[in-house]
């Protein structure tokens, strides 16, 4: 039997309405030493989401999920609903407009009045923990809710329905469909999807040729070998096909990029991208690593409408943190997600003759969608896809640049066998040469030698298009 009077109900149910009259009334609630424990609650969060909302009232993005129902307080859930519906409006969110608001659906009163209000402001020291208030709120909310779902149970039991077996299976559904937090179904609020519902069609192609369209790609090399170059030609084409890229610079040179992309593209080309530097000091945000400011840069992205990302360079990028630890790369990677723009990231490498991975690093090269070095081979600067996830090999190519009075004006990118081919040519114009001869001639001062195997594939490719003919060891132009 129910111990006690029913109209206390209202303190632990969910919905603080009346006990139908003649239905029998089944109290689940804990009892310790007689005392029937209190509902789950917390009206201290409750009032800092409430008086943080007066202090910030932006901060209401960070609450949107939280439902009125779920303050234990009717009025509480009054005033956070009035909050709301100022919002919505885009109407200022303060005592006197809250106030009004409440006066005009007949709830002032009800609430404590506008002296009620006022105190709520003074009492919250910060906005800052709204979230965490939020969630003590909705999780106290969820606790009342399951103590509702017990409670009809219990009365299934003690009615003896035949259906009462089928009942509080639907019941524990119901309450498992509201296991929520701040009120949203935890399927949307993770951004769970059953891939049934996501295509599965081939990808797009990448964007330029080069870069992938939704995921992260590394163009890595030696410091001036020319990655800012190539990045800008990249950025004045994006452009060109309506793109708004933003260049997060950690190394802030502001006026280099916007000499290369001026170079390049003019004015039109520099009106397409918005410039920042996390480590200046007109940067107001969080300080440190790019996971650390993802939600800074993510908010940009979005106001000013970007649609591709450009970060330079990885190490400053990554802050305090040794780029070369697996937990950097996995940092980084997910710190580009947040941002959730497709990227181009300038990295370095460790030796001059490993280029294959950013860093030397092969968590850089896996947690990367598409992979570009950039090296000297003799007098070329030499372009290779190292890697390329969902697309076939990309090829190698020859990155040639043009300067105009000392401003870039050109940059072509040409594939590096007919490269390579060209400048063999030249230098067996005249007379039968040996590979190693032939290596021996490309070399250029201080940037190293065209690697033998390099001129070995040209010649035999060039030999099966009827440019160069062997003889003994020799080749000659045919």
């Amino acid at each position: 039997m129910h111990d006690g009077p029913a109209s206390h109900l209202s303190d632990w149910v969910g919905t603080r309405g009346e006990v139908p009259e003649g239905q029998r009334a089944i109290d689940p609630r804990p009892r310790s030493a007689g005392i029937y424990a209190m509902a789950p609650h917390d009206l201290d969060a409750e009032k800092a989401v409430l008086g943080a909302l007066l202090i910030d009232p932006e901060a209401i993005v960070e609450v949107t999920d939280l439902p009125p129902d779920a303050f234990y307080r009717q009025a509480h859930g009054l005033i956070f609903e009035a909050m709301r519906a100022l919002h919505r409006t885009g109407q200022a969110v303060d005592v006197v407009t809250v106030a009004a608001e409440l006066e005009r659906t007949d709830n002032l009163e009800i609430c404590g009045g506008a002296s009620y209000l006022s105190g709520l402001g003074n009492d919250t020291p910060t906005a800052i923990h709204i979230a965490q208030y939020a969630r003590i709120v909705a999780e106290a909310a969820q606790g009342r809710r399951l103590i509702s779902a017990a409670g009809k149970i219990a009365e299934l039991g003690y009615a003896r329905d035949p259906e009462a077996s089928t009942r509080a299976v639907e019941i524990l559904a119901e309450a498992n469909a509201e296991s929520t937090i701040f009120g949203t179904n935890i399927v949307a609020k993770t951004g769970a999807r059953c891939l049934a519902e996501v295509s599965s069609a081939p990808p797009s192609a990448p964007l330029l040729g080069f870069l992938d369209p939704l995921g992260h790609t590394i163009l890595h090399g030696m410091g001036g070998v020319g990655k800012g170059t190539l990045a800008s030609w990249w950025i004045v084409e994006l452009v060109a096909r309506s793109h708004r890229v933003l260049v997060v610079d950690y190394e802030g040179h502001i006026e280099e990029w916007s000499r290369r992309i001026n170079g390049l593209g003019g004015a039109e080309a520099r009106a397409g991208v918005m410039y920042v530097s996390p480590s200046s000091l007109a940067w107001k945000g969080r300080r440190g690593a790019i996971w650390a400011q993802a939600a800074d840069l993510h908010a940009l992205a979005v106001e000013w409408g970007a649609t591709y990302l450009v970060v330079d360079s990885v190490v400053p990028a990554c802050g305090p943190t040794d780029p070369l630890k697996p937990e950097a790369a996995g940092q980084y990677a997910a710190a580009i997600v947040a941002i959730g723009l497709p990227t181009l990231s300038l990295a370095h490498v460790t030796k001059a003759d490993s280029p294959t991975y950013p860093f030397g690093s092969i968590f850089w090269h896996n947690l990367a969608r598409m992979s570009w070095s950039l090296t000297r081979d003799g007098e070329t600067v030499q372009l290779v896809c190292r890697k390329a996830n969902n697309y076939e090999h990309l090829g190698r190519f020859g990155v040639s640049t043009t300067w105009f009075e000392g401003c870039l004006g050109e940059v072509a990118l040409t594939p590096y066998s007919v490269v390579l081919a060209d400048r063999i040519a030249e230098v067996i114009a005249t007379e039968s040469l040996t590979v190693t001869e032939i290596v021996a001639r490309l070399k250029v001062e201080d940037e190293g030698a065209v690697k033998p195997d390099s001129v070995r594939a040209a010649l035999r490719r060039g030999q099966k298009l009827g440019r160069f003919a062997p003889i003994d060891d020799r080749w000659r132009l045919s």
